[in-house]
């Protein structure tokens, strides 16, 4: 439930997902599990309807017509969008995916987890350490999709940060130094394997 200037809402945010299709073909897009189809997943061009930074909000879920059934088969959520078709959106999708009263703090140095890909159908996992760890001060996000961006991915999702900013090894171990000192328990992750 958002709250501006004191006063709270309630919002019905499109929120950022980065998926793998049956095909292969990977997508990020803006993703809602739509009540009038059941809950299913749709997704959408664009996080309608809400901005958060103006205290502009919607409490009406959006309608499956309004979408694109969504049925990846691998999908992890996260937000905001980073980047889209080669631009970056960090910060306009910040507001308007309602993340800013979920403590995302987007514009201050945070350690940052992000996916992306590029047109030529390569994945990017992005990790950095914040906090001073390794003496990193992390990142805002715009910073990161410009990053991204510079490697050549087109599309681009914010997964996580602080704490859960992790990425490990195949041993096991963890190749970055966690803010908290240690690896936090999170309940989702992004297995990257080869296939015999």
């Amino acid at each position: 439930m958002p709250n501006f200037e004191g006063q709270n809402y309630t919002a019905c945010p499109l929120r950022a997902a980065f998926g793998v299709h049956a095909d292969g073909r990977m997508e990020a897009t803006w993703v809602y599990c739509c009540p009038d189809d059941g809950d299913r997943p749709y997704s959408f061009t664009a996080p309608k309807g809400n901005n958060e930074k103006v205290g502009v909000f919607t409490s009406a879920p959006p309608k499956s017509s309004e979408g694109t059934l969504w049925t990846p088969e691998e999908a992890i959520g996260g937000g905001p969008m980073l980047l889209k078709a080669g631009k970056n959106v960090a910060e306009s999708s910040y507001w308007k995916e309602v993340l800013h009263s979920g403590g995302t703090a987007a514009l201050s140095y945070q350690p940052r987890t992000a996916i992306g890909y590029t047109e030529d159908g390569r994945i990017v996992l992005f990790v950095c350490d914040g906090r001073k760890m390794n003496g990193s001060w992390g990142y805002t996000l715009p910073e990161v999709a410009d990053l991204l961006k510079k490697l050549g991915v087109v599309w681009a999702i914010n997964l996580d940060g602080g704490g859960s900013s992790v990425m490990v090894g195949k041993e096991g171990k963890a190749l970055n130094s966690p803010s908290d000192g240690s690896q936090r328990r999170v309940p989702t992750a992004v297995v990257i394997s080869m296939e015999d």
